[in-house]
């Protein structure tokens, strides 16, 4: 397995999978012996700081043991999961706040052809520009579209128009503190709705992370936006804790829980829930190679309308999918995924909360759909 392959992809849980695993060294668990303290211990000890040392790890990645293997897997696509939940502007976790040392362009794009005909598209930029050995701050731009074949009309006072956009610019500061603590603090500002440059959405996001006096490792966060299923302003806490197995790794908490369990080195299953959102996934084969997988998901977007009613109306686009994908690694430095599958309960609606139809809604036709998306590091 190539080195840059390995790192483009785990090192996305960089931060917080170093923490807690240099965490559990100070107090190790000899009820869950085969983790990663013992190759950093081996290999990484003398880096200065969790980056340092998670890129350490994967210049010896052959040599890492297969359980500490599985758990960085497992760490990543927990984090690629909230991730994508974030996407669609539903409130974040600590998850999402997680950067790599190094830029990071995603691309994606969907298509479901027949009746509501839906096309959609999403670019993202991460690109770090300070690193010490406490310190990082990340620069992140994204842009993304919906387009339908024409407006759906929701009630007299209220329609879906043709297309609708979202864009955002933000910052994020992590810091680096003594007994494995950590914490960041990010910023978004941009816009969400059928007319570009108005309707401004911002966000601000704060985690916090330290290990507990039993080894484990907990994670509070704060979230406030003007754009939040709770409303606009409304602050949504959350704290999060992590267990861990030398085949599975779970996040518990509010407002998110994330499983990630592999029972042998081509199975993978993974199971994650944040608010309006969730995802389940089984998945056969290694990314490094080819991986064919199952999934299932539920998800909600929000979108401010120019001419809504009430300033409080947000636009809801729901709906769920079942589907069949393959994933691997391309051109040496980015992951390439390919799925299609069947969309239906979609729905779009129009009111003050989500679930909230005041304002109008409309169930649209259940389709087909095929996507595809490219994330590659630089």
């Amino acid at each position: 397995m190539k080195k840059a392959l390995v790192l483009s992809a785990v090192v996305f849980a960089f931060s917080i999978f170093s923490s807690f695993t240099l965490a559990q060294e100070t107090k190790p668990d000899h009820q869950v012996p085969e983790t990663c303290f013992g190759e950093v211990k081996q290999y990484c000890e003398a880096e200065p700081n969790p980056s340092a040392r998670m890129q350490c790890l994967m210049k010896n990645f052959k040599n890492l043991t297969y359980p500490c293997q599985q758990e960085i897997n497992r760490i990543v696509r927990a984090v690629e999961q909230a991730q994508a939940q974030s996407d669609n502007l539903i409130s974040p976790n600590a998850l999402t706040s997680l950067n790599p040392p190094f830029a990071v362009l995603s691309i994606d794009g969907r298509h479901s052809p027949g009746d509501n005909q839906q096309t959609d598209g999403r670019v993202a930029l991460s690109v770090p520009v300070v690193k010490t050995n406490q310190h990082m701050l990340t620069l992140k731009a994204a842009s993304g579209i919906v387009s339908f074949e024409e407006p759906l009309p929701l009630s007299d006072t209220a329609t879906v128009p043709k297309t609708l956009y979202k864009a955002e610019a933000g910052a994020q500061y992590s810091r680096q503190l003594p007994g494995f603590r950590n914490y960041s603090i990010s910023s978004t500002i941009g816009y969400t709705g059928d007319q570009t440059m108005k309707n401004a959405t911002f966000s601000i996001l704060a985690n916090y992370g330290a290990p507990t006096a039993s080894g484990a490792f907990l994670m509070w966060n704060l979230f406030i936006s003007n754009n939040s299923p709770l409303g606009n302003f409304v602050p949504i806490p959350g704290i999060m804790y992590m267990y861990k197995t030398p085949t599975f790794t779970g996040l518990f908490g509010i407002p998110a829980i994330s499983l990630q369990w592999t029972p042998s080195p081509e199975q993978a299953y993974s199971f994650s829930f944040l608010g309006p959102t969730a995802n389940v996934e089984a998945a056969y084969g290694r990314v490094s190679f080819l991986q064919t997988y199952v999934a299932a998901n539920w998800s909600t977007q929000s979108y401010i309308l120019e001419n809504r009613v009430d300033d409080k109306d947000r636009l809801y686009l729901e709906e769920k999918k079942v589907g069949l994908g393959i994933r691997s690694f391309v051109f040496g430095r980015a992951q390439a995924q390919l799925e299609g599958g069947y969309a239906f309960d979609r729905a779009a609606y129009s009111g003050d909360g989500i679930r909230n139809m005041k304002e109008g809604s409309k169930k649209m036709s259940d389709a087909t759909y095929v996507a595809l998306s490219i994330k590659a590091g630089f």
